[in-house]
């Protein structure tokens, strides 16, 4: 069976091979291993899925659904939505009868009851579902293709906002166009780490393949070979492009700049740091959720990298620190006077570090950002909730990722700077 590689060029397995794939439900379509691969559509399920379209089922989409009729991916893939750098989960791709929270089928009926609802509330007709749901994440996020006749195929994404608490994330919901059809989908997604030396309890993407892979060695070491050569070449070297290429605004650099801010500050790795300055790479862009490459170093604790920001002289954007780790009262001092702004977030992060003189600096120098309640009050109700999990914790009542004496000592950092305010 004849499969399709990144570049469009055929993937040839033999029919023992494909025997096997089908008995491990792998598949591969754009150089992108499938697991839990159904099976194809068959002219049936065609006829019977076209009949939720307006217009013709878009090509692409075929074209896929002939490869798999369903399953789950294992990339990573960052997707814009306006000033927010979002990571989106495109964990499923949606068949009928899957075991997720809706079926194929299920999202589609979803998505037509909204239409109708939103037809009733604008006096309009109700009209044939446009934009069609083929995969995501569970009720979270979710790819359409558009089935419009002039913009047939383009894909489209919703994410699902958090609450207003989850400050630098995306809160309310959004959406965008994402590429022109379902082939470019398949050739944005990536690994930005490579699994092999990636910390496992990061469960970096392409883990989940990689044991599929292992699975089948023991029946094909050869067909397992050349999978597992496939999943690499998927592999982003950020690292590899920022050093040897001067920044020209192209989606693969403008992408390896973003992943090499963020390795950076991750790392604290002053010489990325450098190549990336030396190479022009931008400093005020979004690199991660709504963080640029200096408030992601703070919050990183990359003090390094982000003095290295602040030396250069260059525009660093409009970031705004949340959460502070492993910084001085002299860097704290840089920022303020580079009039960077901080969200009340920061000294609470700060005073639960136990950085007293970081907190406090903050609190009485900083350009605030939002709407900062009184921060003493504030400080003493975090408190109040780190004793409290730290009393539920000794009692078995609640998990958390510290020690209850560890969640005691926050309080108190909590208690010593709003004392001093």
């Amino acid at each position: 069976m004849t499969h399709t590689d990144s570049d469009g060029l055929a993937l040839v397995f033999t029919d023992e091979e494909q025997q096997l794939l089908t008995e491990h439900r792998i598949a591969v379509h754009r150089g992108k291993i499938i697991l839990n691969a159904q099976p194809p559509i068959t002219d049936a399920q065609v006829a019977e899925i076209a009949k939720f379209f307006g217009e013709p089922v878009p090509e692409t989409l075929i074209e896929l659904w002939n490869v798999a009729y369903g399953g789950e991916l294992d990339y990573d893939l960052n997707v814009p939505l306006g000033e927010h750098a979002f990571s989106a989960s495109f964990r499923e791709l949606f068949y009928p009868g899957s075991n997720g929270y809706r079926g194929l089928v299920g999202w589609i009926e979803a998505e037509q009851e909204m239409a109708y609802e939103a037809s009733l509330e604008d006096g309009s007709a109700p009209k044939d579902l446009r934009y069609f749901p083929f995969g995501g994440f569970e009720y979270l996020e979710r790819f359409y293709v558009d089935t419009a006749a002039d913009s047939i195929g383009t894909v489209m994404f919703w994410a699902r906002g958090l609450p207003p608490a989850w400050k630098g994330r995306l809160t309310e919901d959004t959406h965008a166009t994402v590429c022109k059809d379902i082939p470019s989908l398949f050739d944005m997604m990536k690994l930005d780490v490579d699994p092999r030396t990636a910390e496992p309890k990061s469960y970096p993407s392409g883990l989940d393949t990689l044991e599929a892979i292992d699975r089948l060695r023991s029946s094909s070491a050869d067909l397992a070979a050349r999978l597992e050569k496939l999943l690499f070449e998927s592999i982003f070297d950020a690292r590899g492009l920022v050093t040897e290429n001067n920044f020209d605004d192209s989606p693969q650099l403008v992408e390896a700049g973003r992943l090499g801010w963020i390795t950076a500050a991750q790392e604290n790795d002053e010489g990325l740091a450098d190549a990336l300055l030396a190479h022009n790479y931008p400093t005020d862009r979004v690199i991660r959720k709504r963080a640029t490459p200096l408030t992601y170093a703070i919050a990183s604790g990359a003090t390094a990298v982000a003095n290295r920001l602040l030396d250069s002289g260059r525009p660093l954007g409009t970031g705004v620190v949340i959460f502070v780790k492993g910084a001085d009262v002299e860097l704290i001092d840089r920022l303020v006077s580079a009039d960077v702004a901080f969200d009340d977030g920061s000294v609470v992060s700060a005073a639960k570090a136990g950085d007293v003189d970081v907190a406090v600096a903050i609190a009485n120098n900083a350009r605030r950002s939002g709407e900062w309640k009184d921060i003493k009050t504030l400080l003493l109700e975090r408190a109040t909730r780190e004793r409290d999990t730290a009393n539920k914790l000794e009692a078995k009542e609640m998990g958390s990722y510290a020690t209850a004496d560890e969640h005691r000592a926050m309080a108190e950092g909590l208690e010593t700077v709003a004392g001093l305010l």
